[in-house]
């Protein structure tokens, strides 16, 4: 959410042939480079344009939708380089079959759970409620940095006891305090649900990637959501 390009970062981008964006103000700077660059020869693929519920951009975090985001992305590459056209579309398939098993796993994994709602440290899992019919209470906005107020932290402690909420989620590389303070006044304890808006240097040291966060998320789901 927070990335600015800068001078260099604008500079290379008028030098290549394609830009990718997720979209969904994602990029705040993306509508501006975007008219900038028209009437140049770069392309800009918006990745997530043509989807359902694009005020949210977490596309990824649904299987589905991240497939789409891949034929959107591929079929850009084939436009800026036909000659390799047999390269890109079977990496494009390689990628949409793994996906389409990641989306069974989620699918069979959240099948038969006692509990279908989260609160999670901020709305990044709209999508991924969505996908499997689960019902998302976010602490935070869209962005991490969309803190709650008072009356929200009020509502969301009176939902969690309502519904027997006994997990709250946080993030690694957000701060865990809002999500430790519900938990604590709850009687709930912590998990980890990942919104891959980032990888920590331990991760990256444990080369993990995104099919094995998300098959964690999952994990850690049907945890909190008492899933058979």
């Amino acid at each position: 959410h927070e990335f600015e390009p800068t001078a260099l970062d604008i500079a290379r981008i008028e030098k290549s042939k394609l830009l990718i964006l997720n979209g969904s103000n994602l990029e705040p700077w993306g509508d501006k480079i975007k008219t900038d660059l028209r009437g140049t020869s770069v392309t800009v693929v918006v990745a997530g344009e043509s989807l359902a519920n694009n005020f949210d951009p977490h596309f990824w975090l649904s299987p589905p939708l991240a497939k789409k985001q891949v034929e959107a992305i591929a079929r850009a590459f084939l436009k800026v380089d036909p000659k390799n056209k047999n390269y890109y579309l079977a990496n494009a398939a390689r990628l949409a079959a793994q996906l389409d098993n990641l989306h069974a796993d989620f699918q069979q994994g959240l099948a038969r759970c006692q509990k279908t709602d989260i609160i999670t440290s901020h709305a990044a899992f709209g999508h991924l409620a969505s996908a499997y019919g689960l019902t998302q209470l976010p602490i935070a906005g869209l962005s991490p940095d969309e803190e709650p107020s008072s009356k929200q932290l009020v509502e969301i402690v009176d939902f969690a006891k309502k519904h027997d909420v006994r997990y709250v989620f946080f993030e690694k590389l957000i701060s865990p305090k809002l999500a430790c303070t519900i938990a604590q006044e709850i009687g709930a304890q912590t998990l980890v649900l990942d919104p891959l808006e980032g990888i920590s240097q331990k991760d990256m040291q444990n080369k993990k990637n995104y099919f094995t966060i998300m098959e964690e998320n999952l994990s850690n789901l049907r945890l909190a959501l008492q899933c058979q």
